[in-house]
C-alpha cells in the first residue's frame, strides 16, 4: 500500500499523538500504540553509475543532488509492520523490499491512539 492510499482511506489522522490530560476538571486517559511503519525514500533511475540492483543512494527530498550528480525523482513508500534494522551511522533503515530499487529507507512510525475523556 502506498502513502497516498493511507492518507486517502484513513480518517482522523493527526500529526501529533493524543496526550493525557488531568487538570482537575477534565481527565483523559490515553493509550498510544505503534501499529506499523511507513518506509520511504527518494531515489534515482536504475542503471546509473555507482548503483547496483538494490544499493542506491537515497535522500529525503525530490531533486538534484550536487554530491552524487543524480536527480532523485523516484519516490517509493511501503507500509510494513516489521521493525527493520536501523543503521545509526547512516540514519536509515535497511530492508530489501524487492522492486523498490534500494534497500535503504527512512521511516515514519504509524501510531494508534485510543482515549477516554472524563468530565
Amino acid at each position: 500500500m502506498d502513502l497516498t492510499r493511507i492518507i486517502v482511506y484513513t480518517s482522523n489522522i493527526t500529526i501529533h499523538p493524543i496526550v493525557r490530560i488531568d487538570d482537575g476538571s477534565v481527565k483523559r486517559e490515553v493509550n498510544n500504540t505503534r501499529v506499523a511503519y511507513i518506509y520511504w525514500h527518494w531515489t534515482y533511475e536504475p542503471g546509473l553509475p555507482g548503483s547496483s540492483v538494490n544499493n542506491r543512494y537515497i535522500q529525503e527530498y525530490k531533486g538534484y543532488d550536487s554530491v552524487t550528480g543524480y536527480n532523485f525523482d523516484d519516490f517509493h513508500t511501503v507500509l510494513d509492520t516489521r521493525d527493520h534494522e536501523y543503521y545509526s551511522n547512516l540514519g536509515v533503515y535497511k530492508w530489501n523490499a524487492g522492486q523498490y530499487w534500494s534497500w535503504w529507507w527512512f521511516r515514519i512510525d504509524v501510531m494508534k491512539s485510543t482515549y477516554t475523556d472524563y468530565a
